[in-house]
């Protein structure tokens, strides 16, 4: 006899915003879902447990689902939040929306079209994400140098820095730290464009890092079209 609700909109979000989860999400479009059912309400204490493993309040529960459910959002840099009250309870769910091709154009931004000629410097310790990157960039028509390595990043720049227009660096490096190899690399050349890369969230990645505002950051694991993207608002900043 009860009530189940689903609503599903388009959001855009034109800053930097926390969720219900306490986490911090970059702007940008997003679907928002929502699932709501009437019934008993969840309580403080239980809503706290909800999407821990392993957690259930059923007899032959598993207390997989939820945390099931919330591992999968987050792995497409999305978040779910629950909120229960007046015999009711929410489900809401956001998810980055898929931004394609005819989107970047429709938008005015600069597609993939003006990336051949650049120069570009690739600075990951993953191997498979420097041949992945680089593969990418050859195949637009960038001209690519990687390394796996902070300090070799370093010395590229300091013997190339006139021929290096982008250096997209990952902030976890086993030699030398993101922030300190983005400092210097910002020390030898003020104006080169820098794209950083984590795993982490922003404002935990960047936490000892001043960005410069013609500087951006991009999470792992990010699909290839949002890469070329983000390079193309990069290369378009004056």
């Amino acid at each position: 006899g009860g009530v189940l609700k689903i609503k599903t909109t388009n959001l855009v979000m034109n800053e930097k915003w926390e969720c219900n989860g306490k986490n911090i999400h970059p702007p940008g479009e997003y679907v928002f879902i929502s699932v709501t059912n009437t019934g008993s309400t969840i309580s403080e204490e239980l809503m706290d447990k909800i999407f821990e493993p392993f957690f259930s309040t059923k007899f032959s529960g598993r207390g997989m689902g939820l945390a099931a459910a919330k591992g999968i959002v987050r792995n497409h840099d999305g978040c779910i939040t629950a909120e229960s009250y007046a015999a009711q309870t929410t489900f809401n769910v956001f998810l980055p929306r898929e931004i394609s091709e005819q989107d970047i154009i429709k938008a005015g931004r600069r597609p993939s079209s003006d990336l051949p000629g650049l120069k570009v410097l690739v600075v990951d310790d993953d191997p498979q994400v420097l041949t992945t990157i680089k593969n990418l960039l050859d195949h637009q028509g960038c001209k690519v140098i990687s390394t796996d390595k902070g300090k070799a990043a370093l010395d590229i720049i300091a013997r190339d820095k006139d021929d290096i227009d982008l250096v997209i660096l990952d902030i976890k490096m086993p030699d030398m730290s993101g922030d300190k190899v983005y400092s210097r690399l910002k020390e030898i050349r003020g104006d080169i464009k820098v794209l950083i890369s984590s795993g982490h969230e922003e404002y935990i990645a960047l936490k000892n890092i001043l960005l410069d505002p013609k500087d951006k950051f991009i999470k792992k694991p990010f699909r290839m079209s949002e890469l070329i993207l983000k390079i193309a608002e990069l290369i378009a900043l004056d």
